[in-house]
């Protein structure tokens, strides 16, 4: 069974960003969406069997996620790929310290269940 992006975004993305005040997100859901992206793309590259599928056409390229989907990796992998979204969007606002050390914490993270 694969993630809900919706879940994905709201219940796990957003809290980990501090990124909750739904009257004033921080980060539209398109910019989250374009690196849940990249993140499986990286994730699928590096392990080809954490690709989500229901069939036996394994290839090493992930369909893009969209708000009413599903995530394109098994769970198995959903916490590395929050560690990747929620690196590259505090990045995008590393010039506040805080920020940048949460976001240094999570790449490396993220390097830790992908490339270990």
């Amino acid at each position: 069974m694969s993630t809900s992006v919706n879940t994905f975004i709201e219940e796990m993305v957003r809290p980990a960003v501090r990124d909750t005040d739904s009257d004033a997100y921080r980060w539209e859901s398109a910019a989250i969406l374009g690196y849940i992206d990249n993140g499986q793309q990286i994730i699928v590259g590096r392990h080809p069997s954490a690709k989500y599928t229901d069939n036996t056409d394994i290839v090493l390229t992930v369909p893009k996620v969209t708000a009413g989907g599903t995530l394109g990796i098994c769970d198995r992998w959903v916490s590395a790929l929050l560690h990747y979204v929620a690196a590259q969007l505090l990045n995008e606002d590393s010039d506040d310290a805080a920020n940048a050390s949460r976001a240094a914490v999570h790449q490396a993270q993220f390097n830790e269940e992908v490339y270990k």
